[in-house]
């Protein structure tokens, strides 16, 4: 009896412990998501990150281009202008000779590779010789792990790039009915006064994105605007005229959940973000984009693999300087985001500093803060 008990206080003691190796094969061995049907290693889905690193956003920004040339970097200089106001409109008939000279605005965007993002492992030739995993299924594998770190990582830094270069809202878009816009923040109410779900808060949104010029995107952010969505359009509300494939369509946006962007936003006093199309502008990097950086031999592979959930590029090293010596593996990120100039219209102007990104704060009642149950 005492046998047994100490056998099964030392099976219990190895089944509890938690030892990073690659484990050898073994006559049964399973990987987790098999033996429980649960992946802990699924990926965060980061559909804002998706969006702004997607062709929609970036297809016609020539500024990402430019400064993201392979194994080069180079200021950017944007050139833009100011429409007129309507107070310098001339009375009468236009002079022969006018005195008014021309001049255009500039804005330089500095993009410094050297501020990288990079993670990395080592992996023993004997290890990969002991393991039951084919050799390269198993590098792709960790390797996968290192592309969610790095996704997560550089959500984080778009999130706090929303949050520190946010636009305003027209100065018409406080005159929308149920609305209202504190500190250059749009306030709007999910639910009403009685309780009742509003019907027209997506309306108000997409009015004020139409007014200041927040043109195609998505609203992501914190989750209230989210569960008032997912909410509304439950079996039986669709019988009541809420229909989610119609508010899509009349509507073009449906909002997003970014825990990142969340975070970021309640230090500012918002919930979410509006990101119009082209609003926001990653900035990439790749040294070994460059055909003359690369390297694919036995030893040594230096290349760019995409992200399969966000599509960012990253440098990928592969490395072993010696047939006895370790694996090393690294992936390295040069990512940042800008945003167009604060200036891009007049002082007095209705649009004045409104630039296609702008923050929401979704409010309970009345235009009141949610309070917490």
């Amino acid at each position: 009896m005492f046998t047994a008990h100490c056998e099964y206080q030392t099976f219990k003691t190895l089944i509890m412990s938690q030892i990073c190796e690659l484990i050898s094969c073994e006559s049964i061995q399973q990987n987790l998501d098999s033996a429980f049907g649960f992946n802990n290693m699924a990926p965060e889905g980061l559909q804002t990150l998706g969006y702004v690193m997607s062709p929609e956003n970036t297809a016609s920004a020539q500024v990402q281009a430019v400064t993201g040339r392979p194994s080069k970097t180079n200021a950017v200089k944007v050139i833009y202008d100011q429409r007129y106001l309507e107070t310098e409109i001339e009375d009468g008939v236009a002079e022969c000779v006018q005195t008014e000279r021309v001049c255009d605005l500039s804005e330089v965007y500095n993009f410094d590779t050297t501020l990288s993002k990079s993670k990395g492992f080592t992996i023993e030739a004997y290890e990969l010789a002991g393991a039951c995993e084919e050799n390269s299924a198993l590098v792709a594998r960790k390797t996968a792990k290192l592309i969610d770190l790095l996704d997560r990582s550089i959500a984080k830094k778009l999130a706090a790039a929303i949050a520190a270069q946010y636009g305003k809202w027209s100065l018409d878009t406080a005159t929308g009915t149920g609305v209202a816009v504190t500190g250059d923040i749009l306030q709007v109410q999910p639910y009403l006064a009685n309780g009742n779900p509003n019907p027209v808060i997506f309306q108000q949104i997409k009015r004020a994105m139409e007014k200041s010029r927040v043109m195609g995107g998505i609203v992501s952010g914190g989750d209230s605007l989210v569960d008032f969505f997912e909410r509304s359009f439950t079996r039986g509300a669709s019988d009541n005229g809420w229909d989610l494939q119609e508010m899509l369509n009349r509507y073009g946006f449906a909002p997003v959940y970014d825990r990142y962007l969340a975070d970021e936003l309640a230090a500012v006093n918002a919930t979410n973000a509006a990101i119009g199309k082209g609003s926001v502008i990653p900035l990439v990097a790749n040294i070994f984009a460059d055909p003359f950086n690369k390297m694919n031999d036995s030893t040594n592979i230096a290349d760019v693999v995409f992200s399969p959930f966000t599509g960012i590029p990253y440098d990928l090293m592969i490395t072993r300087p010696c047939p006895r010596d370790p694996w090393s593996v690294s992936l390295t990120a040069t990512v940042d985001f800008v945003t167009m100039p604060d200036d891009l219209y007049k002082v007095d102007d209705n649009l004045e500093g409104t630039k296609g990104l702008a923050l929401i704060n979704s409010t309970c009642y009345d235009l009141t803060p949610c309070g917490k149950n």
